[in-house]
């Protein structure tokens, strides 16, 4: 970035608009950086502007500037009589000034910010001569100073030369295209006269800035013969306007730029009184006549304002014979207060499930359309919704115990300035008596809880559950169930199940198998899958003396004659039952053991005076019971193990 436009950002001053929150603080003061007004960033004045703040606590001090109307007055601050602060605004101006310059100084991208110029101007006809005066205002009504202001005289025939009103020693130069330049001063005005020109000569007043920090600006005006200036001001500044008043009334104050002369006669002045906002063209709202010297009192119906937001007020002379244009401009906000109350009633209900608010939001504009609603119960927040069109829906959940204790409380939250929150809204739930059906669901729940603690608490032992599991014999599957016969080269396809609880078993090898002393009598083989299922395939049949084979890993192998081709159902017995049963077996053979019941593994090895027995049936004990799962190996080191009967050795504790 070059010097140059660093100094010119470096000279944009922060200007803070007044608060209408009732204990802000607004205040403006000079300093080197840029700001935002009104919605635009705009710089600072190189002449210095003083400090003003508006504090709750009695201290205040307000500066209104008249507008002039034209560049032969300069526009100066006027201070209220008010008691001074200047130790608390000097605080406040170092301390904003130094977070400012921290911010600046550690930014890397380039700022550009811009701002709107206009240009006031007139041209008074002297003999053979015209002198043209202008100031150049920002768009806050505050001077532009250093700015160069382009001066093209229009249908000029003569040769003409310029200078400077106050500097007549110092000649303007034209450009090649008839244009002089001349640069404002420290109050933003510029006076040029002119040599050589006509009645009612027409000049051409434009700014371009540069730097790019203003925008463009052109005037046209004509030599006249008008000779007085006049300065208009709104007193006080319309800062607030509620429309909540049915009447707004703005005072408008006029001074003639020279005093009058004793006995001259006051000229009334047609003065026009208009609103414009941003995007909409300029409406104009009274006319009312003023003698110069004098105030006019405008009375706007609220409504005229339209609905709430910020809004330009001007007050406009469009000038006579003797006194030249004039213009004053102020910057307001129409507010207006957002009123809630319920859409519809509230409906009974328990507040642990939910309570449904349908709340309306209103003001003397209409509906309100953006904020937010936040509804509170005491000093905790339950939930917040946004407004849209003048309705908020919104479910809140609290104890019963607090919507006994405390209202519901709703309250609106502004998202602009100009929508200003009313009273809060005060609602009492409904609450509905308890419903006997949730008695009898607590009731439920507490007697299947406690039967369930009871079932537990008396659960059997393990030795006795698998006595039990013994006793009744589940009826168990085919072998082989043929579910479906296909042709001769379909081939065999189904699946491998559990014989007892029918899942699926997972890699289990199905074989075909021709009489052979070897392995090498296997013809096909196929293994199943995670759902059981195999598939072999058939192009010829099995011939004559084949069979069907089936092994897994934790269930005792099948072999069975071959069946015809089609869809099978295999079902496996596991080792776990297949051991249990060669052990009941053992032990009804064996005798004396079914005279306490059915005898299970456990008992036996506590029963018996054999160690053989007492080794042999824990070890079946835990082979059927234990954790892991077992396999072909294991089983068969138990098998080993099986005692031989005896027929008369009695239990321990039983007579022969």
């Amino acid at each position: 970035m070059s010097n140059g436009r660093t100094v010119d950002l470096l000279q944009l001053a922060l200007n803070l608009v007044s608060m209408t929150t009732e204990g802000a603080i607004s205040f403006s003061y000079f300093c080197s950086f840029p700001t935002l007004r009104h919605g635009k960033v705009v710089p600072c004045r190189k002449a210095p502007e003083r400090c003003e703040y508006n504090l709750a606590v009695g201290c205040m001090m307000q500066v209104v500037n008249a507008p002039t109307g034209g560049p032969k007055q300069p526009r100066g601050p006027r201070q209220r009589s008010t008691p001074r602060c200047g130790p608390i605004v000097a605080a406040l101006c170092a301390g904003v000034s130094h977070l400012l310059w921290l911010s600046a100084a550690g930014a890397e991208s380039q700022l550009r910010v811009t701002a709107a110029l206009s240009i006031e101007a007139s041209a008074t006809q002297l003999p053979g001569a015209s002198d043209v005066e202008a100031r150049l205002l920002d768009d806050t009504g505050h001077a532009v100073a250093g700015a160069e202001l382009q001066l093209k005289p229009l249908s000029a025939t003569n040769t003409l030369s310029a200078r400077d009103c106050h500097a007549r020693s110092v000649p303007l130069e034209a450009s090649a295209g008839g244009v002089y330049l001349a640069r404002s001063n420290g109050v933003g005005s510029v006076c040029v006269h002119f040599e050589g020109t006509g009645e009612h000569a027409a000049f051409e007043l434009s700014f371009a800035d540069p730097n790019g920090l203003y925008g463009a600006a052109k005037l046209r005006v004509i030599a006249d013969s008008a000779s007085r200036n006049v300065e208009m001001a709104f007193a006080p500044a319309p800062n607030v306007l509620s429309l909540e008043r049915d009447t707004q009334i703005l005072s408008l104050l006029t001074r003639p730029s020279l005093p009058l002369v004793a006995g001259e006669p006051l000229e009334a002045l047609s003065v026009s009184l208009s609103i414009k906002r941003d995007g909409q063209a300029l409406q104009q709202l009274s006319v009312a006549s003023v003698e110069i010297g004098g105030s006019a009192e405008f009375r706007v119906p609220s409504r005229a304002l339209g609905a709430p937001g910020p809004i330009e007020i001007s007050a406009d002379f469009s000038g006579s014979a003797t006194t030249r244009a004039a213009h004053a401009l102020a910057h307001a906000t129409a507010t207006a207060l957002a009123e809630l109350s319920l859409a519809e009633p509230v409906a009974p209900s328990h507040p642990e499930s939910g309570v449904r608010l349908r709340v309306r939001v209103t003001s003397v504009a209409g509906p309100v359309p953006s904020g937010s609603v936040e509804a509170r119960s005491g000093a905790t927040s339950l939930g917040t919704t946004r407004v849209s069109d003048g309705l908020a829906e919104l479910y809140v959940q609290l104890e019963e115990s607090a919507a006994l204790a405390h209202p519901v409380e709703l309250r609106y939250v502004a998202d602009t300035p100009w929508w200003v929150p009313g009273t809060a809204l005060s609602i009492a739930v409904p609450i509905l008596p308890p419903s006997p059906w949730r008695r009898v669901a607590w009731i439920a729940a507490v007697t299947v809880l406690g039967s369930w603690l009871l079932l537990g608490w008396r659960r059997p032992r393990r030795l006795e559950r698998a006595a039990a599991t013994l006793g009744p014999r589940q009826a168990a599957r085919a072998p082989i169930d043929i579910i479906e016969v296909g042709d001769a080269r379909s081939g065999w396809r189904g699946q491998v199940l559990d014989a007892h609880d029918g899942t699926p078993i997972a890699d289990a090898v199905v074989l075909v198998r021709l009489p052979s002393f070897d392995e090498s009598g296997v013809l096909r083989s196929s293994r199943s899958d995670a759902a059981g299922n195999f598939s072999l395939e058939g192009t010829q049949s099995a011939g004559p003396g084949a069979a069907l084979a089936v092994h897994a890993p934790f269930h005792s192998p099948l072999a069975a004659p071959m069946p015809p081709p089609g869809t099978l159902i295999l079902s496996l017995t596991s080792r776990r039952r297949t051991l249990l049963e060669r052990f009941v077996a053992w032990a009804v053979h064996d005798g004396g053991w079914e005279r306490r019941g059915e005898a299970t593994p456990g008992e036996v090895a506590r029963r018996t005076e054999r160690d053989d027995v007492a080794s042999w049936a824990s070890a079946v004990d835990e082979a059927a019971f234990g954790p892991n799962p077992l396999s072909e190996a294991k089983e068969q080191a138990v098998v080993q193990r099986e005692p031989p009967h005896n027929r008369n050795q009695p239990g321990k504790g039983e007579r022969a």
